[in-house]
């Protein structure tokens, strides 16, 4: 990770509230596209395996960023719906 001096760097108000918050912001170019994410310190240490996972052209294993919780709403949702999508998606993650 490169580290710039916090001098370096004009960061809003609004944004420092947001990362102190543990919010993610999405910084845009041109009111569409994103040029970068800011995340709070923590947040950041959570995703840096699967960054680092993704620079060296590995995996991400999805299926394990999510608890049984979540694998039974999307069950339901599959029942609910009845959607090929989703049920493809589910089937891969339980492959």
């Amino acid at each position: 990770m490169t580290t710039v001096a916090a001098g370096k760097v004009k960061v809003d108000q609004e944004v420092r509230s947001a990362v102190e918050r543990h919010d993610p912001v999405r910084v845009v170019k041109h009111g569409r596209s994103t040029a970068f994410v800011i995340l709070h310190p923590a947040d950041f240490e959570l995703v840096r395996p699967l960054l680092q996972r993704r620079r060296q052209g590995r995996p991400i294993p999805f299926h394990t960023l999510l608890d049984d919780d979540d694998l039974a709403v999307m069950a339901e949702d599959r029942q609910a719906d009845g959607d090929a999508l989703a049920a493809g998606i589910w089937e891969s993650w339980h492959a």
